[in-house]
């Protein structure tokens, strides 16, 4: 079953809502949203502005979580919301050949919606995120974010290794 779990950015912490194949929306607080229909990959989801959406397409092994300091691996595609245009992916076409991104968490490498957004995300997890501009301000592999725009992220989670002191 696919689900949508929204992470409102104002409330990061303590606000997490999921909706089941978008429908039987759970708001865990007094949160309120505005419905968008958004095409992503040729699939079409449904969104909430002001929020981390994360819509999982497959399951991670959901005991296997990042936590700061840990060094992840992921493959992804990046989007302009508004345009669909690829800005920059990990995906190669032509060569039939993956990339990787590698970078440690809680070091500011990546904008913040992609950062907070792996730690809540399990070893194999395979999503689609949608960031707020106010969360994607900056760079991911040293790719710069156009300024004011939302992103879509089609991400992989491949490798986590934990730094245990």
């Amino acid at each position: 079953m696919n689900t949508i779990t929204l992470f409102p950015f104002h409330l990061l912490q303590g606000c997490q809502t999921e909706a089941k194949d978008n429908t039987n929306l759970q708001n865990t607080n007094s949160c309120i949203y505005q419905w968008k229909h958004i095409k992503f990959d040729d699939k079409e989801i449904d969104i909430f502005d002001n929020c981390i959406n994360k819509f999982r397409l497959e399951e991670g092994d959901n005991k296997t979580f990042p936590e700061n300091n840990s060094t992840v691996t992921i493959q992804y595609t990046l989007r302009d919301k508004k345009t669909n245009q690829i800005i920059y992916s990990t995906f190669s076409q032509k060569e039939r050949s993956n990339q990787y991104y590698t970078f440690t968490l809680g070091r500011a490498e990546v904008i913040k919606g992609l950062e907070f957004s792996i730690q809540k995300m399990s070893l194999g997890e395979n999503s689609i995120l949608v960031i707020p501009k106010k969360l994607a301000k900056g760079k991911i592999n040293n790719i710069s974010i156009p300024n004011n725009t939302d992103i879509k992220i089609h991400v992989i989670l491949v490798n986590i290794k934990n730094s245990y002191h």
